[in-house]
């Protein structure tokens, strides 16, 4: 098995840490989500919903449904906000590896710049670069080559490590609840 982990990340904390971080990542990710959904006006938002879903136009109720089908459909759309870090601990180490974070930079940044995440990805054909010894290659190597055994016929990032799925359902309505206090200048309260 080839192994490439391009974008993983090693945890120097504690995991209940990480698990403040990870809340402070949604709060963050919640706001940048709104600020990207408020590019659309209610009336454009309602019209992309009816053509690619079908939905009966609702006051209040199609917007979530929108984003969460969109985030099912896995397709590059505009409101495809769907955005996790699947988190390892393995070997005594806790490794975190972003996805759907590239939509939003701020959120983006936030995470690469925590200062207790330490860049820690692999990739089994190329050498280290210069911020990596071959010391901690060789222990990249070994750490990933053991938690994505070859024995595996099947597995994907999620199944072996702990999901901390920042566009979960709750986590869609806050968004549109944000939108919609952005957009109409008051808070929303469902």
């Amino acid at each position: 098995m080839s192994t490439k982990i391009y974008d993983a990340h090693l945890w120097q904390g504690t995991a209940d840490e990480l698990a403040i971080s990870m809340h402070e990542l949604r709060k963050q990710y919640i706001e940048e989500a709104a600020k990207e959904l408020s590019k659309w006006s209610e009336d454009e938002l309602k019209e992309y919903s009816k053509k690619r879903h079908n939905f009966v136009e609702d006051q209040y109720f199609y917007l979530p449904f929108l984003l969460r089908d969109e985030i099912r459909k896995g397709e590059n759309t505009p409101f495809n906000f769907d955005a996790s870090v699947v988190v390892y601990f393995y070997k005594g180490k806790i490794v975190a590896i972003p996805f759907g974070l590239t939509m939003f930079k701020e959120l983006e940044t936030a995470f690469r710049s925590n200062p207790k995440m330490k860049f820690y990805g692999y990739w089994d054909n190329v050498e280290p670069d210069e911020d990596c010894s071959e010391e901690e290659w060789e222990e990249r190597k070994e750490f990933f080559d053991g938690l994505f055994d070859d024995s595996a016929e099947f597995y994907h990032f999620g199944s072996l490590g702990f999901t901390y799925e920042l566009s979960n359902q709750e986590t869609l309505w806050k968004i549109c609840d944000k939108y919609r206090e952005m957009t109409h200048g008051r808070e929303i309260v469902r």
